[in-house]
């Protein structure tokens, strides 16, 4: 380690703050923000700059925050979907970069972090889908044992809620908070209501308690690096979309309309509130402040939903004989396939294996092409053959020797209604950001090299990202010149012990239920 970096780094006194809003998209932001609906968002673009932040090619959440927070592509930090492990990791995520340099970490809410590992003092909550309720300091852990919010309610006891409740007064949750999570506790367990009418309202709450907590743990360890991250504005994009955007649809319920038509809108504007009030807690504590609000990618109606059929993907794989040999996670009506090879000459061979098999998949009558599949990169997707608009699904189709039929491998009931898009959004304030400024756009892998420079710490040579030097007077590049080093290198720590390998084994029925529940499983 460079040793003048290494004492500029330390003597360094800025603060940074990154508040991650899953599926947050500018075509929700802005029009919302022209109705003054979103005064938070709108005074961090006023004070700083703006644009469009794009996704990796997959657009699947873990792995591209793991991109936002490594700088590197999926193929060069190990996570490409939902059932990849912290283990697989093979790069530094930003705060243990920080804590390379003796700084303090605070971390809330992002994916692949349990087990919680700090090297220094600090705070580590892990992520809604984390298998285990371990959190740094343990005395949180009771905001990740309500996490499950599609199980909790069956589990908890009265008593159980009621410790839980006492022990959030702590950690900042105010008691009309707490009043309203007890109703809500209570409301569910005695009136078992419909599942729409519950979940939205669920995260919600969910949100305020980590905001607060938040909030309570940055007090407490003042870190030099803190990230926060807030699912609502992506999974109630996957389950309330048609609602919103019901002229996108056909025969869309009108009082489903009436009743969810603005879930999506109110989720914006509470995690508006939720970033309004963060921050400007911040900004009392540090008067060296920048604030980075990044999404890993946008969100948009799926095309044609009325006819395409949606890809029956775990079955499709099991009867090419192909389950031991790839992963998928499902965007829309698209499927991502990875294969699970540790090289990646044999990933290449496995996915161009599964994309013969696939091609070959043909409707014996009208000899029509049941699949589309396309290599991209390192991973291979599928979807249906867009020709199968109004095509019959009785026809029989043979698979390694056994006949079968097309609705085996494709659902024509269509449940999906949003799906991901690339552009995501990227907003920067601070004390040497330009104001008023857009960019036209950057990458997911640029905000961690432009982070890690705007704190005079080097951007390493390995990341595929690059600093965004134009959001920035040009004056600061004069003080604070661009280092490099050749690489961070991996993580310390990520294999799992016997226990923890015990927890995930439990858990993985639970994950697979949620994530079929959000439609990225079938």
């Amino acid at each position: 380690m460079n040793k003048s970096i290494d004492t500029k780094v330390r003597a360094n006194d800025k603060k940074t703050l990154l508040i991650g809003l899953d599926g947050a998209s500018w075509k929700i932001i802005y029009p919302l923000i022209e109705e003054g609906k979103l005064p938070n968002l709108k005074k961090l673009m006023d004070e700083g700059a703006h644009g469009t932040l794009m996704s990796t090619e997959t657009m699947i959440s873990p792995s591209v925050w793991t991109s936002i927070l490594t700088g590197k592509k999926p193929q060069h930090h190990g996570i490409v979907d939902f059932m990849t492990l912290q283990n697989n990791l093979k790069a530094k995520r930003l705060w243990s970069m920080f804590e390379d340099y003796g700084k303090i970490a605070g971390v809330a809410g992002f994916m692949m972090t349990w087990p919680p590992k700090l090297k220094n003092k600090g705070f580590l909550i892990p992520d809604h889908f984390a298998p285990g309720t371990e959190t740094i300091p343990e005395d949180v852990k009771f905001l990740r044992e309500i996490t499950n919010t599609q199980e909790v309610y069956k589990n908890l006891s009265f008593k159980k809620m009621w410790q839980i409740l006492n022990r959030s007064i702590k950690y900042g949750i105010g008691m009309s908070t707490l009043f309203k999570a007890g109703l809500m506790f209570l409301y569910k367990k005695a009136a078992n209501p419909e599942y729409l009418d519950m979940y939205y309202k669920e995260v919600n709450m969910f949100m305020l308690f980590m905001e607060k907590i938040f909030t309570t743990l940055s007090i407490m360890y003042k870190p030099d690096i803190s990230a926060v991250y807030f699912p609502g504005t992506d999974v109630l994009a996957h389950k309330y979309w048609s609602f919103f955007k019901p002229n996108d649809f056909e025969d869309v319920d009108a009082a489903h309309i009436k009743k969810y038509g603005n879930v999506i809108p109110d989720i914006y504007i509470e995690s508006d509130k939720a970033v309004g009030r963060i921050v400007r807690n911040f900004r009392k504590m540090f008067t060296n402040l920048d604030v980075f609000i990044v999404s890993d990618h946008g969100f948009k109606s799926c095309e044609d939903t009325t006819y395409i059929p949606t890809v029956r993907i775990s079955r499709l794989i099991e009867k090419i004989g192909m389950s031991q040999k790839v992963s998928y996670t499902n965007i829309g009506h698209n499927s991502i396939i990875h294969a699970v090879d540790e090289n990646h000459e044999a990933q290449m061979k496995t996915l161009n294996e599964m994309k013969s098999k696939v091609d070959k998949i043909i409707a014996m009558d009208s000899k029509i092409q049941i699949f589309d599949t396309s290599l991209i990169e390192d991973f291979l997707q599928i979807a249906p053959e867009q020709l199968w608009k109004g095509y019959r699904f009785d026809e029989q189709v043979q698979v390694n020797g056994e006949l079968l039929r097309v609705d085996d491998f494709l659902d024509k009931r269509t449940p999906i209604t949003g799906t991901h898009e690339r552009e995501g959004i990227a907003i920067a304030s601070g004390q040497s950001i330009k104001k008023r400024y857009k960019f036209e756009t950057a990458d997911v892998y640029d905000i961690t090299p432009t982070i890690l420079a705007f704190n005079d710490m080097p951007v390493a040579e390995d990341m595929d990202g690059s600093v965004l030097k134009e959001i920035v007077v040009d004056s600061f590049w004069e003080k604070h010149p661009i280092n490099h080093i050749e690489s961070y290198g991996g993580p310390e720590g990520t294999n799992f012990t016997e226990q923890e390998l015990e927890t995930i084994k439990d858990s993985e029925e639970q994950l697979r239920l949620r994530l079929k529940s959000l439609g990225y499983m079938d």
